[in-house]
C-alpha cells in the first residue's frame, strides 16, 4: 500500500479488510504523508454487550489482544477513520478507547441482483413438496456448523422427521469433506423418513435465489462465530426467516431485527430442540416480516458505497 500510494501520488489508502492490519498500524508504522481508511469486519471485545457471552480462554485471550492493538491502532495518525461493520461497536470504541471516534458505522449492503429467470435445476425440481424446507448454504465447514447439523438430525424423532426436508448447497470445505460424506451417509441410514439433499459446489447467484424461493428456513448454525455473515442478507432479502447462534452479532442482528429465531447451536441438543420448535410452533413467534423488509431497506449499495466515498474526501 505504501509503495503503489506514492508510485501513482494517491492521498487515501482504502483496506478493505483492516482486521488484519491492526498489528503493524498498533507498531506504528504509518503511510508518509497519507492516510488510511480501513472496513473492520470482526471486532468481539463488546460481546458482552451483546448478548450472552461466557468467553473461553482463547476468546479472553483473542479479545485482550484486540483491544491493546484497537487502543494502540487508534492512536496512529496515519489512521483517518476505521468503518465499522458491527453497527454496535462504534459507540463502544469511543466510550474506551482515546481515538474511539475514529470508528464509525458501515451498513452491510444487501445486493438487490437476480431475477431468478431460465430454466429449473433439475436438482431444484427434485426437492419434494409439502415438507418444512431447511436449507444450509454458502462454503460448509465446520465452524458453520455442517457437522453439528447432521449429528443433531440422527435424535430427530420420526414422526417429525417425516415432515422435514433438509439441502445442503454449497461446496463442502475440503478438511471436513469425508467426515460430512460419513455422517450424511449414516443420517439417511438412520432417519429414512428424513429427506435429504446436498449439491456439493458453489451455487451461482441466481441458483441461490431459487433455493431460497423454495425454502422454508435458512440454517445458520454457527459455531460462535465472530462477526456477521452474508447469509443473513441473503435471507433478508428473499423474506426467509433464519436459525442461527444466540451469540454475538449475528444473534443480536436477528433478535434486533426479528429476523429468526436464536438458540444455543453449539450443542446437538440445542440445535435439535430448535429444529423441532419451527416444525411444531412455526415462525410467526419470531419473525416479523415488516420489520426484515426494514432490515433490507436500510442496506442498500449506495449507501455502503457513498459512506466509503465520504470518509476518503473528509481525510
Amino acid at each position: 500500500m505504501r509503495r503503489y500510494l506514492k508510485r501513482i501520488c494517491c492521498d487515501v489508502g482504502l483496506f478493505l479488510f483492516f482486521d488484519h492490519l491492526t498489528l503493524p498500524f498498533g507498531l506504528g508504522l504509518g503511510l508518509g504523508n497519507h492516510r488510511a481508511i480501513g472496513i473492520l469486519f470482526r471486532p468481539s471485545v463488546h460481546y458482552r454487550l451483546l448478548g450472552p457471552y461466557v468467553p473461553t480462554w482463547r476468546e479472553r485471550l483473542r479479545d485482550a489482544r484486540k483491544a491493546l492493538l484497537y487502543r494502540l491502532t487508534l492512536s496512529n495518525r496515519a489512521l483517518h477513520v476505521v468503518l465499522s461493520l458491527d453497527p454496535y461497536f462504534p459507540a463502544y470504541a469511543k466510550d474506551h478507547y482515546r481515538g474511539g471516534r475514529k470508528v464509525l458505522p458501515l451498513v452491510d449492503p444487501v445486493n438487490l441482483h437476480g431475477d431468478g429467470g431460465g430454466p429449473t435445476p433439475s436438482w431444484l425440481e427434485a426437492i419434494p413438496s409439502g415438507r418444512t424446507l431447511l436449507v444450509l448454504f454458502g462454503y460448509l465447514t465446520e465452524r458453520k456448523g455442517a457437522l453439528t447439523l447432521l449429528d443433531a438430525l440422527t435424535e430427530l424423532p420420526p414422526e417429525e422427521a417425516l415432515r422435514i426436508g433438509i439441502f445442503f448447497a454449497g461446496r463442502i470445505a475440503p478438511e471436513i469433506a469425508a467426515q460430512f460424506e460419513e455422517k450424511f451417509r449414516h443420517l439417511g441410514t438412520v432417519q429414512p423418513m428424513l429427506w435429504l439433499g446436498c449439491e456439493n459446489r458453489r451455487l451461482g447467484d441466481d441458483e441461490v435465489d431459487r433455493l431460497l424461493a423454495r425454502a422454508d428456513i435458512v440454517l445458520a448454525p454457527y459455531q460462535r462465530f465472530v462477526g456477521s455473515s452474508g447469509i443473513l442478507l441473503w435471507a433478508a432479502r428473499a423474506g426467509k426467516p433464519v436459525l442461527t447462534q444466540n451469540f454475538g452479532l449475528i444473534g443480536r442482528l436477528v433478535r434486533d431485527g426479528h429476523l429468526g429465531l436464536v438458540a444455543d447451536v453449539d450443542s446437538e441438543s440445542g440445535l435439535l430442540a430448535a429444529i423441532r420448535r419451527i416444525v411444531h410452533d412455526g415462525i410467526d413467534a419470531f419473525f416479523d416480516p415488516g420489520s426484515v423488509q426494514s432490515f433490507v431497506a436500510e442496506r442498500p449499495p449506495q449507501r455502503f458505497a457513498a459512506a466509503i466515498w465520504h470518509a476518503a474526501l473528509d481525510c
